[in-house]
């Protein structure tokens, strides 16, 4: 649906969405449930525009640098989140290529 209405204003929207909830889950408060709307908002941002991949490593830098460290249940239950986000990332694009490289038969008036 995104790619049919005027989509930059929802990417941007889901851009915006990720960079708060990053800064309240993983720099200022370091809130979990504000860790699960990072990658909630991320994934929209993705799905809505494959372009938003771009903020992926800006984050993981950004995360190295001011994450504290958690207790092992909550860091593996947000990596966790994290390889499934990834995965559907990862079949978002695959099946957007799918759809791209697949020949469409041409019908031809008889």
């Amino acid at each position: 649906m995104g790619h049919l209405v005027r989509f930059y204003q929802q990417q941007q929207f889901f851009a915006l969405a990720t960079a708060y909830c990053f800064c309240r889950g993983f720099a200022a408060e370091q809130r979990q449930s504000a860790r699960y709307l990072t990658l909630a908002a991320l994934a929209a941002a993705c799905l809505s525009q494959e372009l938003s991949m771009v903020l992926i490593p800006p984050l993981v830098v950004a995360l190295l640098l001011f994450a504290k460290k958690q207790d092992r249940g909550s860091t593996l239950s947000i990596a966790t989140a994290a390889a499934c986000v990834a995965v559907l990332l990862v079949v978002d694009i695959l099946v957007f290529q799918t759809r791209c490289l697949t020949k469409l038969e041409e019908s031809r008036p008889t």
